[in-house]
């Protein structure tokens, strides 16, 4: 601040930080103060919304969809008096861009995909699933296995039939912890139609991250029934 601000208790108006970020949730901070009481370093309690995996242009000012923060602004009096609320910097918004979200990059389930790319809507499946075939999910960074086997039956992830009915499978991450294998308990019925079913998988470090657009630090799919693609899979 270009000058020195009261942070005692007794000040007509104390000090408060108000950030919001950009989905209009208020953002808690704690603050620490330099000795002359003219910076002050604020620590954000609350997770912040992570970054769309492909947001173009990343990372630069006009990079809507990696930044997390909408106001910042802030309540004060100085040693001098003066009192203040809703101030906010001179020449612009403070901005902060926030690291990638969660997202699928791959399947065996997909016809085309190209690998490392986020899954869309609308892409093809595979006509040759075999019927004891296994179902690999690949993400675009590490899974949090602590909360993905929290449970013994594991709620983030399934296959199901076309009508919706849970196929019991056994489900493995990888070592590197970014690809999900489900391996039904039985062959699947030929001729028959499946699809993946994924909500609240967690990212790790990101879990419960919001999505500032569309790849949040809970990945729940693409669709409105949570499903991987708009189109299930037919076994051969």
């Amino acid at each position: 601040f270009s000058t020195a601000i009261d942070t005692s208790a007794s000040a007509p108006i104390q000090f408060h930080a108000m950030l919001k970020d950009v989905n209009g949730k208020t953002i808690r901070t704690s603050a620490k103060w330099n000795k002359t009481k003219t910076a002050v370093c604020l620590k954000i309690l609350d997770t912040l919304p992570s970054a769309d995996v492909d947001a173009s242009p990343a990372y630069t000012a006009d990079a809507f969809f990696t930044r997390a923060l909408s106001v910042m602004s802030f309540d004060l009096t100085t040693k001098g008096g003066l009192l203040a609320t809703g101030i906010r910097p001179d020449s612009a918004d403070a901005q902060l861009h926030t690291e990638h979200g969660l997202c699928v990059v791959g399947s065996n389930i997909l016809a085309a995909h190209p690998n490392g790319y986020p899954v869309e809507l609308g892409e093809a499946s595979v006509s040759t699933f075999l019927a004891k075939g296994a179902v690999t999910i690949s993400f675009n960074r590490e899974l949090d296995s602590s909360v993905i086997f929290a449970d013994s039956v594991p709620n983030c992830v399934g296959l199901r039939t076309g009508s919706g009915v849970l196929v019991p499978s056994k489900l493995k991450l990888s070592k590197d912890h970014l690809t999900l294998t489900m391996t039904p308990d039985s062959a699947l019925k030929s001729g028959g139609t499946y699809g993946v079913w994924l909500k609240d998988v967690p990212g790790y470090g990101i879990f419960g991250a919001a999505a500032i657009s569309r790849h949040g630090g809970s990945f729940s799919g693409i669709g409105s029934n949570y499903g991987l693609i708009d189109t299930t899979f037919t076994v051969k």
